[in-house]
């Protein structure tokens, strides 16, 4: 029943002009600023220096790209499998960055804030997580979603 409601056609038009909508608004707060966005991707202290301009710069496009494949309908299921797997990516990047600032400050997960680079300015972490893993979700909404209108093309 559920997953009869989540691969609703409706639904999942939904989940794309939602994604499309929080895609395409993050890249833009990012894009006008590399060098900050850089900076705060430093701050994980995951990728290497010379990496770092790099993914500064091509991440807000890639993001901007995957929104509007959403909009539009081409590449659903490569950009719904890529959205789940960055948005995975990015709860295991936060989370660790929560448990260097926690280490480091003594400061409760449930106490933590900072801007995490997403271009939304400083966001309070457990909701962050939360969002990201909702955005995961509703990437495999898509791509399954995706899957049933093709099986029932082949038939």
């Amino acid at each position: 029943m559920i997953r009869k409601v989540l691969l609703h056609p409706l639904v999942v038009w939904g989940c794309r002009l939602l994604v499309a909508a929080v895609l395409i608004f993050a890249a833009l707060q990012k894009i006008w600023m590399p060098l900050e966005f850089a900076r705060l991707i430093r701050e994980y202290h995951l990728l290497p220096d010379q990496v770092l301009n790099l993914v500064a710069v091509i991440l807000p496009w890639l993001e901007i790209v995957c929104g509007l494949c959403f909009l539009s309908g081409l590449w659903l299921r490569g950009t719904a499998v890529l959205l789940s797997s960055l948005n995975a990516i990015f709860v295991i990047a936060i989370a660790y960055r929560a448990w260097l600032i926690m280490s480091s400050t003594g400061v409760g997960f449930f106490d933590l804030s900072y801007d995490c680079g997403c271009g939304f300015g400083v966001v309070y972490i457990p909701t962050k997580i939360l969002e990201n893993l909702l955005l995961a979700g509703v990437g495999l909404i898509i791509l399954f979603a995706q899957g049933k209108v093709n099986a029932k093309d082949t038939r």
